[in-house]
């Protein structure tokens, strides 16, 4: 007596089965090694970006070393004016007044040993002016003997932001002025447009403290003000470095910076969060979308044959 086929729904499972697991261990293996090939290749790229936006930086700090030497040599050329030695401050003054154009500068001024304002380009000579309640370049020149730059802070002439960039003035070996020039944000600005910079990433040059000099991005708002605590911890640190952070005008960027040897200034470039991952998640959402594809192709053929070779084992006598 023939065994009843009853025996034929349990074949078609087990081969449908064996078809998918063979399936899967086709497909995932190749899909988890293609995974770890474009996250390594990713983090390859991100290092060489992070390293060429570095040295983007480092031309950016460069360059504004630059404009301050620049300017410190045309002020040391001003300050041995025979005007000057001789006390001839209404001369001075007009002879001043036409340098300040080409030293690009907001005024030139001319400062006492106790602050006191001697004169301004922005005021006509004899015009009262202020006394500066603290002059810190100003004792660092009468300590050092050297040339400066201070940092940031508001103008008593111009009532905004400015750093002033000043030489000692010297007679018989001593020193018995200071004349400095009144440097206002945008006069920086070119170091930053320069690099040519994507529009959407964020660029500034940061004093000692932390405060912007100068800035890609609302310039008008943010110049003086002293960016997040956790990066000027980092700015007090290595003299270059990176880190995730955000920027005053609220952007969530990477961070990258140098800082200058000569002055302590440091040119930050900010690259945003999205742009360095977006590339490697449309990649692996890519990848994630063609796996998928294929093991749902990969199952639908192995029911199909599965189907068929369980039909013809059931058919053999």
């Amino acid at each position: 007596m023939n065994s009843p086929p009853a025996s034929t729904w349990k074949h078609a499972p087990g081969v449908r089965a064996s078809l998918a697991l063979l399936v899967v261990a086709c497909i995932l293996p190749v899909a988890a090694v293609a995974s770890f090939l474009i996250v390594n290749f990713y983090n390859k790229e991100r290092a060489q970006l992070i390293e060429h936006t570095v040295s983007r930086a480092r031309a950016v700090i460069a360059a504004t070393d630059h404009d301050i030497e620049s300017t410190q040599l045309a002020l040391q050329a001003l300050s041995s004016s025979g005007m000057l030695l001789n006390g001839d401050l209404a001369g001075f003054h007009q002879r001043a007044s036409g340098l300040v154009g080409k030293l690009r500068a907001d005024s030139i001024v001319l400062l006492d040993t106790d602050g006191t304002l001697l004169l301004s380009t922005r005021r006509p000579y004899g015009a009262p002016l202020a006394k500066l309640g603290r002059a810190p370049l100003l004792q660092r020149i009468l300590a050092s003997g050297q040339p400066g730059v201070s940092d940031m802070f508001i103008g008593p002439v111009v009532g905004k932001p400015i750093c002033t960039v000043g030489v000692p003035v010297v007679r018989d070996g001593a020193i018995v002025m200071t004349l400095n020039a009144i440097l206002t944000p945008d006069r920086l600005l070119h170091v930053l447009t320069e690099q040519k910079l994507p529009p959407n990433w964020r660029a500034s040059v940061l004093d000692t403290q932390g405060r912007v000099v100068t800035r890609s991005h609302d310039m008008a708002k943010y110049a003086g003000q002293q960016v997040g605590a956790t990066l000027r911890q980092h700015l007090a640190g290595a003299s270059e470095s990176g880190l995730s952070t955000r920027t005053l005008d609220g952007q969530d960027v990477y961070v990258v910076y140098s800082r200058s040897p000569r002055t302590g200034w440091s040119a930050v470039l900010g690259i945003p969060r999205a742009e360095l991952t977006a590339g490697l998640y449309d990649t692996l959402t890519w990848l994630v979308s063609v796996t998928i594809a294929a093991l749902a192709a990969g199952m639908a053929l192995a029911w199909l044959l599965g189907g068929r070779i369980a039909r013809s084992v059931q058919a053999q006598p």
